[in-house]
């Protein structure tokens, strides 16, 4: 279990689809490059939750759901609610860069609700000192 007061959740949700994207170097890998390199830090933790009406199952996220990565961070719907109406699209580079880099110091995850997958998330340290320096707690 982990601590509320260590981590910071964050949750993007949206329909499941699949889209067919390119590697890093926006190229599709060899067989050989596909087996030995991948993108996405995984790890071996699966999370259950959830009541009567809805099972929830945060699954180690890994490269071979780039498909569902693809079509929501480029859905404008998605990115209006989770980055803003600034943004409308990440092209497969980006999306790389994204799950690549916040992968290595987090654990990400896929979420499932009733066997149906529905988004990603991640659980990451929070810098504690920092936060209480930024968000003091003020009595009631």
């Amino acid at each position: 279990m982990f601590a509320l007061s260590l981590y910071q959740f964050h949750l993007r949700l949206s329909l499941p689809e699949y889209l067919v994207g390119a590697n890093a170097r926006g190229a599709i890998p060899s067989k050989k490059e596909h087996k030995s390199m991948s993108i996405i830090k995984s790890h071996h933790i699966i999370l259950y939750g959830g009541n009567d009406t809805y099972k929830i199952i945060l699954r180690p996220l890994s490269d071979k759901y780039f498909p569902y990565l693809y079509k929501w961070n480029s859905d404008p719907e998605v990115l209006y609610w989770t980055e803003g109406e600034d943004v409308e699209s990440y092209p497969p580079e980006v999306i790389h860069q994204i799950y690549g880099g916040i992968s290595q110091n987090n654990l990400c995850f896929l979420v499932e609700v009733n066997g149906k997958i529905i988004g990603e998330c991640w659980l990451q340290r929070m810098n504690l000192l920092n936060v209480k320096r930024c968000m003091p707690i003020v009595p009631m």
